[in-house]
């Protein structure tokens, strides 16, 4: 009997108590629908490897890149899109076949460059001595429904040629949630 009541005793307290451990960074603890640390260092090394594996990776000299922008089409203010492109430049720095300019050298000419027309585009490039730039946009859309919540999401990026404005290169990665939701929260 004392066993008994000492076992009940054990379980109360390890069911009512919270448990404190810590994460592994691959790790995900999924509480809602919102992407991951490790969905996004997912889709960083997946486009990583796309874009090492395309056409404009050249043993004969690194190919330099410049990051512009990745829009955020999400319902999530606070998408880190900087972390993103942080993992994807490390990844492709560590393949000897890319260079990455860094984009405050330069922010008059690189905020004016969407309006720029080819020939600008072209003078930009040689300025910058810069062969791509990569651009992205993060997209959301979302379901509510009975208590419940899908989320799919696409994170797509491209590679334009600086001189030409030719897209050289495209990839994305998709994911999708389902998270029940109380009233409260609906």
């Amino acid at each position: 009997m004392k066993f008994i009541f000492l076992f009940i005793i054990l379980i109360c307290l390890n069911g009512c108590s919270p448990v404190n451990r810590r994460m592994g960074l691959d790790e995900n603890l999924i509480i809602d629908t919102d992407l991951t640390v490790s969905d996004l260092k997912a889709t960083a090394q997946k486009i990583s490897r796309s874009i090492a594996k395309s056409k404009i990776s050249s043993k004969d000299k690194p190919q330099r890149i410049v990051f512009m922008e990745i829009e955020n089409r999400t319902f999530d203010d606070t998408f880190d899109s900087y972390n993103l492109l942080s993992q994807i430049r490390k990844t492709l720095i560590a393949s000897n076949n890319f260079e990455f300019i860094d984009r405050k050298q330069f922010p008059e000419i690189l905020n004016n460059l969407s309006d720029s027309n080819l020939e600008k585009r072209k003078e930009i490039a040689k300025l910058m001595n810069v062969d791509y730039f990569l651009t992205g946009r993060a997209y959301a859309h979302s379901i509510r429904k009975e208590g419940a919540r899908e989320v799919y999401y696409r994170l797509s990026f491209r590679l334009t040629d600086a001189e030409t404005g030719g897209i050289v290169w495209c990839d994305d990665d998709e994911y999708k949630y389902y998270g029940k939701y109380e009233p409260i929260n609906r």
